[in-house]
């Protein structure tokens, strides 16, 4: 299985973008900003939503990593 599909499928577990955005606020804990992970992350989140999405889920995760929400 290529990592496209891996991060495509594992969008599908997810209901909504704000259980999106909590796993990504969780990635951002353990693995910080600077992660190499979060480019085939992000591609599989424009996949599945649009460009607004994604902004979506990174702002609300970083809300969530700051306690803002």
């Amino acid at each position: 299985m290529s990592v496209d599909r891996e991060y495509d499928e594992w969008l599908r577990l997810f209901a909504n973008r704000n259980e999106v955005a909590d796993a990504y606020a969780q990635m951002l804990r353990q693995n910080g900003a600077s992660w190499d992970g979060y480019k085939p992350v992000n591609e599989a989140i424009l996949r599945r939503w649009s460009p607004s999405g994604l902004a979506y889920i990174k702002t609300r995760a970083w809300k969530i990593v700051t306690g803002n929400l």
